[in-house]
């Protein structure tokens, strides 16, 4: 692995990119169309990729972001505050409808520093924004607990509610609700 510097400051690996990938992003997010030789998900908006030569199209670049997680596009409805556990201190933005959480990467609420909570769905938190109301549901995880006592089926959620699960405990704040909507 050879990392140099560029002109601008940014460090990248010269064996992998014949310029810097930092510097490319900057230039095309100025007007420059995307590489369209790559796939993409339809979720996601486009990853700007920096221009190949034809070694470099044998090569497959995994880019991902840890602990960012799936985000639904939305506004923000509330928001999970993580106040016990190794992500303490940790907001979780909220979204209209179903927001799963979970230990894994995809997870809208990414918990992916509490080995005890399920990587694919611990309990998801639901806004039914024509109620204008939370609910907290059940998911094929270890046990998760609402306000101390454990929950087996769908729950009423309000403002200032504490989630358990494993280690980790989080607390809901509401910004959506009978007095303000989107």
């Amino acid at each position: 692995m050879a990392v140099i510097q560029c002109e601008n400051g940014h460090f990248y690996d010269e064996s992998k990119f014949i310029r810097c990938p930092h510097c490319e992003t900057l230039s095309l997010s100025s007007g420059e169309a995307l590489r369209t030789d790559r796939t993409v998900s339809m979720k996601q908006p486009p990853v700007p990729m920096p221009p190949a030569d034809e070694e470099e199209l044998d090569r497959t670049v995994s880019i991902f972001s840890r602990g960012q997680g799936k985000r639904t596009p939305g506004l923000p409805v509330g928001w999970l505050v993580c106040t016990e556990g190794p992500e303490q201190g940790r907001e979780h933005r909220l979204v209209a409808g179903r927001n799963f959480a979970g230990r894994g990467l995809g997870m809208d609420i990414c918990l992916s520093g509490d080995p005890e909570i399920d990587p694919s769905e611990q309990f998801s938190v639901v806004y039914d924004p024509l109620s204008g109301r939370f609910s907290l549901v059940p998911g094929k995880g270890t046990l998760t607990y609402l306000n101390g006592e454990v929950l087996s089926s769908s729950a009423p959620l309000r403002d200032y509610d504490s989630i358990r699960a494993g280690g980790t405990t989080l607390v809901l704040r509401s910004f959506c609700g009978e007095d303000f909507q989107w």
